[in-house]
């Protein structure tokens, strides 16, 4: 016991150092989320901007912020050292993998030889989707995610494989790991909701099923409002709303319509695409399921299997186990969950590591004793294993730091105490944090954001009571203002912002910075050195430089 312990802490220190290698050679990270908020969320929590800034990151500005925290530590006391920092959020990637091999223990068997090799197969296969391996060291929060989320599968598929407890115990951790994940971002709602739907469905194999299924939801329960609750406690006497502004066609918040609000850019446009769509996948000309354009037929095949194993089950040619039932139940929920509400690939890891089980269980059944056969079969087999692992290359990634000497490079701007700060467009909230910290109650307005996220009406930043705030701050403002402008939008985005009378009147140049090249710094006054010039012919000089872009 005591030498599978040890054996243990090897694999897990050996995966550390693998996810930390890999998150400091390739750093990937330089995502717009970040710029948005994953920076800006956990300052202002810390200096206590809450109600203070309006949306400077539109709907975002109103995550929780908890989740965020670490990588905004590593950025205040490691900005000069990107490398480190990327190093260290690679280490998330390791604990993933080693949650995963712990999974795959339970799922393959055989001979040690055996189980190994199907153990490295499945973590070369899992660990090389492009949802995983493109979110090393990256700030989306996926892998964190998803390691809660697959620590709470490995529970529970143990009380249906043959070493099963039988106790409660499994049913409680399960349950804090699930409801940790869905307190931290709440698009783990598909794998609870997933967790929840396939434990009442194998209700019959679970001994007193309603005990440990109440366990399970109770203790969910209390992680979420462990994790959540204070945040959500912050959205209702700030906003009205505990969910802000998620929900809010129940909870009626006068700060937002009474829509429950939903980022629906990638759902299934037809029945066709509902039906097939891992195979729109299979091919990189378009984005489906994500902001970049990526190529990976796994999902692709994961579908023909299922398709021919339910052909199998229901002519009962196939005989599978409680444990792979449970996976096959897990996976296929959380899917269809998924499709319905997000269909966005970067939430997927789990049921893309959890594929690759399928996949080698299935390889490993391509059996023949015919030498001619084997000549065939199994170099296709290693090509097929080939592309699965490598096709992420030709994906496009969500950036890197690569060459960069800090974290966040923003020149250095004069900022006046008392000032106001408009953000047009998006992103620039990380650029404002970063600005507010060189004076003293200087506040940040989101304006005219153009959420890539389409809404109804006026931007989330101009509607309802934020609009009423915006004004009664304008109108008693003696201060200064700056004004953060980001020109690469369409042509419509182009149009409105030059109509802004704020701005008419504002000298601008492209203000120096490692996060986006697109953002310009605005002023009254000629306050600055280097090329100065009005919106109007700013507008103009960008609508000829990124004529391509605009639609």
């Amino acid at each position: 016991m005591r030498a599978k312990i040890y054996f243990d802490f090897f694999i897990l220190f050996s995966l550390l150092a693998l996810g930390m290698i890999l998150g400091a050679c390739f750093m990937f990270e330089f995502s717009w989320d970040f710029a948005n908020y994953h920076y800006y969320n956990p300052w202002a929590f810390f200096n206590g901007r809450l109600g203070y800034d309006i949306a400077p990151a539109s709907v975002n500005t109103y995550f929780n912020p908890l989740i965020d925290i670490p990588f905004y530590s590593l950025v205040k006391y490691f900005n000069d050292s990107p490398q480190f920092v990327s190093a260290v959020q690679g280490s998330y990637y390791g604990i993933l993998l080693f949650v995963f091999y712990k999974i795959c223990l339970l799922f393959f068997a055989g001979s040690k030889g055996q189980k190994v090799l199907k153990t490295l197969l499945a973590l070369l296969i899992g660990g090389t989707g492009y949802a995983t391996f493109m979110q090393i060291s990256t700030t989306t929060n996926e892998i964190q995610i998803a390691i809660l989320v697959l620590s709470g599968f490995y529970f529970l598929a143990k009380e249906f494989s043959p070493c099963k407890s039988g106790k409660n115990t499994a049913f409680i951790l399960s349950g804090l790991l699930f409801g940790t994940a869905l307190g931290l971002k709440l698009t783990a709602v598909i794998y609870c909701a997933a967790s929840g739907i396939s434990l009442i469905l194998m209700f019959r194999h679970i001994e007193r099923p309603l005990v440990k299924i109440g366990i399970f939801t109770i203790s969910g329960l209390l992680a979420f409002l462990a994790v959540n609750g204070y945040w959500m406690w912050q959205m209702w006497l700030h906003f009205g709303n505990p969910l802000f502004p998620f929900a809010n066609a129940i909870f009626k918040s006068e700060y937002y319509d009474l829509a429950n609000f939903s980022d629906r850019r990638y759902l299934p446009k037809n029945w066709v695409q509902f039906v097939f769509y891992p195979f729109f996948w299979a091919s990189h000309d378009k984005r489906y399921v994500g902001e970049h354009v990526f190529i990976d037929p796994r999902f692709a095949v994961l579908s023909l299997i299922a398709f021919a194993w339910l052909l199998m089950f229901v002519k009962r040619k196939t005989q599978t186990s409680l444990f792979n039932k449970f996976l096959y139940l897990f996976m296929f929920t959380s899917y269809a969950i998924w499709l319905s509400l997000f269909s966005i690939i970067r939430y997927l890891i789990p049921i893309e590591m959890l594929a690759a089980i399928v996949i080698v269980q299935v390889l490993w059944y391509v059996k023949t004793e015919k030498i001619w056969q084997q000549i065939l079969i199994y170099p296709f087999i290693v090509v097929f294993i080939f592309i699965l692992t490598t096709v992420f290359r030709e994906s496009e990634s969500w950036g890197t730091r690569a060459g960069s000497e800090k974290i966040i490079d923003v020149e250095n701007v004069e900022v006046k105490d008392n000032s106001l700060i408009f953000l047009y467009n998006m992103p620039s909230a990380a650029i404002g944090a970063w600005f507010a910290d060189k004076a003293e109650n200087v506040r940040l307005l989101g304006t005219l954001q153009f959420n890539a996220v389409e809404m109804k009406g006026t931007d989330f930043s101009d509607r309802k009571m934020f609009r009423k705030i915006k004004d009664d701050l304008i109108s008693q403002h003696n201060g200064d203002i700056i004004a953060l402008v980001r020109l690469w939008c369409s042509k419509q985005c182009l149009d409105k912002i030059a109509e802004d009378k704020m701005l008419q009147d504002m000298y601008c140049r492209e203000l120096k910075n490692n996060l986006d090249s697109n953002v310009f710094v605005c002023r009254y006054q000629k306050w600055f050195e280097g090329n100065q010039k009005g919106l109007e012919k700013l507008i103009q000089d960008r609508n000829n430089m990124i004529s391509w872009s605009i639609r």
